[in-house]
């Protein structure tokens, strides 16, 4: 043998062979139940059990014909009916036979990494009954089965919520991420949110427009014994160290409460917007305004004539917005009358409508006397101390009336050479 063989043969023999070793994936460690489980089991709470570890459930049943404040929760069902009769779509358009679920959260905070969901509520309708459905996080631990147990991994439901799009909903997906290699993926669901809708329909009624105060003036229901919802996160964390139930069943209710509130509540803005129920010209005119938003012309012409034969000068902005859809329908002339009605108004309608008289007064009557009059008002208005709008919108429209003066009082020149040629 060679010299190179012979360190060909010793290198092979000191080299060690790596034992190549299949590791099998450890299952995962099941999470013993806390300590304190028999009391909450004793308060009323049910054990759920899940691949994912444990969740507790309470759950209760409430009659359709059942009363929450001034409203049955039938009439919501009833309400909805009366959309099959409205063509054009609203975002508080449902189908009497979508799977409607009401949402709200219980959390540990607002915002943050650290901020987390104890409870899910949801209230749903079961034939004659609306049952609700609390899911209780017994610890961090436990969060993957807690998720789980609400079931939103599942098609086909559409959420309604109280802000929910603001928060309810962001802080179950922020969550769900943490966990999105053990859970089901989470589906994107239809969602209503009341508040866009509170906001919509009584803006310039109501001083705050939280879910207690919609209660206490439109549902006409008073919370008695209520938790204030920011003490919500102490009190859980003190029921999980104790053990104690007794105040986590008042968070409990206090979620029950806005859950109840929130079917009544959607009934309540449903028939609102529908008209089937008396109410101010103010929230009329917020509901007007609001077709128009969205574009309804038609439904939002309608409406605002109705408010204006009903209520008369008491709604410029009414006169306003229906002037400005009778000027898109190709009727300026008409639309002259409504806009002069609301130049008075100490705000930017008051400001915009002198200027639409303005522009019809030069373009389609062509009086350039009446459109310097008109455009004259609307600079006095802009700079009306008490008029209330922004200074952008001050300094751009100052420039734009600034220009229409000067040309119209060209026009007007013209025409006083034209008449002395003559």
């Amino acid at each position: 043998m060679s010299y190179e063989s012979r360190l060909l043969e010793m290198r092979r023999k000191l080299v060690k062979k790596k034992k190549v070793q299949l590791v099998e994936k450890s299952k995962p460690v099941a999470i013993p139940a806390p300590p304190y489980e028999q009391n909450w089991l004793r308060a009323g709470l049910q054990k759920i059990e899940n691949e994912y570890g444990i969740v507790y459930l309470k759950q209760k049943r409430y009659d359709l014909d059942a009363r929450h404040g001034n409203r049955t929760f039938r009439s919501l069902f009833q309400a909805l009916e009366q959309w099959a009769y409205v063509e054009d779509n609203h975002p508080l358009k449902s189908d009497v036979k979508e799977r409607l679920v009401f949402f709200d959260t219980e959390t540990t905070g607002l915002s943050g990494a650290g901020a987390y969901i104890f409870l899910l509520g949801f209230l749903e309708r079961e034939e004659d009954d609306l049952v609700l459905s609390q899911y209780v996080l017994p610890s961090p631990d436990h969060e993957a089965a807690f998720l789980y147990a609400s079931s939103f991994y599942e098609r086909d439901l559409t959420l309604v919520t109280y802000n929910g799009k603001s928060f309810d909903v962001p802080m179950v997906e922020s969550r769900w991420t943490l966990h999105r290699k053990q859970l089901p993926r989470l589906q994107k669901h239809k969602h209503i949110d009341l508040l866009h809708a509170a906001r919509r329909i009584w803006k310039d009624e109501q001083a705050s427009f939280s879910l207690v105060r919609m209660e206490e003036t439109i549902l006409d229901f008073f919370r008695e014994g209520d938790i204030p919802g920011h003490l919500a996160p102490i009190i859980y964390e003190d029921a999980v160290k104790s053990g104690n139930p007794q105040a986590l069943m008042d968070i409990l209710r206090h979620n029950e409460w806005d859950l109840l509130s929130l079917v009544t509540f959607y009934g309540e803005a449903v028939d609102t917007v529908l008209r089937q129920k008396k109410t101010t010209s103010t929230v009329e005119v917020n509901v007007a305004k609001w077709l128009n938003d969205l574009k309804l012309f038609g439904q939002s012409r309608q409406q605002f004539e109705q408010i204006v034969d009903t209520y008369g000068a008491e709604t410029p902005t009414a006169h306003y917005y229906l002037g400005r859809l009778l000027k898109k329908e190709g009727r300026p002339l008409e639309a002259f009358d409504f806009f002069e009605r609301s130049i008075h108004l100490p705000n930017r309608i008051g400001v915009e409508a002198s200027i639409q008289c303005a522009m019809i007064a030069e373009h389609q009557k062509r009086e350039y006397v009446l459109a310097l009059r008109y455009t004259t008002k609307a600079y006095e208005r802009l700079m009306a101390k008490e008029t209330e709008i922004t200074q952008r919108f001050r300094e751009n429209t100052a420039q734009q009336l600034h220009a229409r003066k000067a040309r119209i009082i060209k026009k007007l020149a013209h025409e006083q050479r034209d008449k002395s040629s003559d």
